[in-house]
């Protein structure tokens, strides 16, 4: 593998699981690598960039899981305020 390997669109979609629109909406809210323009309808992705995102992606679910694994009884409880009786009867 080259030092610099540079992905086509169809390269970037086989290595991350969302669609083409998703991914162009990621990179509008800047959450994913621009592309490099290479002429006027080729756009690259430098192999490095992608795998980067997938990396943090993965770090970010891997601790979201964690976080899910502990027990309930770990967890710090929300303070909830009672809710008010309904008094019974009619009206």
């Amino acid at each position: 593998m080259s030092e610099l390997e540079l992905l086509r669109l169809h390269q970037v979609l086989a290595l991350v699981p969302v669609g083409r629109t998703t991914l162009y909406e990621l990179i509008a809210r800047d959450q994913f690598p621009r592309p490099s323009k290479l002429g006027p309808r080729i756009n690259v992705w430098s192999r490095v960039s992608v795998e980067t995102f997938v990396r943090k992606k993965i770090g970010v679910l891997q601790a979201s899981s964690v976080a899910q694994d502990t027990p309930a009884d770990a967890r710090p409880q929300p303070a909830c305020a009672p809710s008010p009786r309904r008094k019974s009867g009619g009206p």
